[in-house]
């Protein structure tokens, strides 16, 4: 006799990245105008973060499968670009780390039953 778990694969939510402008009204309150969608699927695209010269934004996407990777905007060129593509694990939370040149990324585990902090280049 045998027992054999499965566990379902959960779809993550249809999510999308904006920029917006932000300035500030007469009585200093902030006003968000002129959204511009960086993200153009029907997946998830969520957990942005910024470069600390601004010129560029990471982010976790999932494109052709369950599996986020991470992509990379540029704020110059409006051009995206992959910096991380594993079909077979999900990389989310990028971050620059201090060496200033490469990223910090949550990395789950083929059979998404682990979670490690990974070191990765910013190509």
């Amino acid at each position: 006799m045998m027992a054999v778990a499965a566990m379902a694969q959960t779809e993550l939510p249809n999510t999308d990245i904006y920029l917006l402008e932000i300035t500030k009204d007469k009585k200093e309150n902030l006003v968000f105008q002129n959204p511009a969608l960086i993200t153009k699927n029907d997946k998830y695209d969520n957990q942005p973060w910024w470069s600390p010269d601004g010129t560029y934004l990471l982010y976790s996407s999932a494109r052709d499968t369950f599996k986020p990777d991470i992509y990379k905007y540029n704020l110059t060129d409006r051009k995206t670009s992959v910096i991380i593509n594993t079909p077979q694990t999900a990389e989310y939370s990028p971050a620059m780390m201090f060496d200033k040149v490469s990223i910090s990324v949550v990395q789950v585990s083929r059979n998404d039953s682990d979670q490690v902090l990974s070191k990765c280049d910013n190509k």
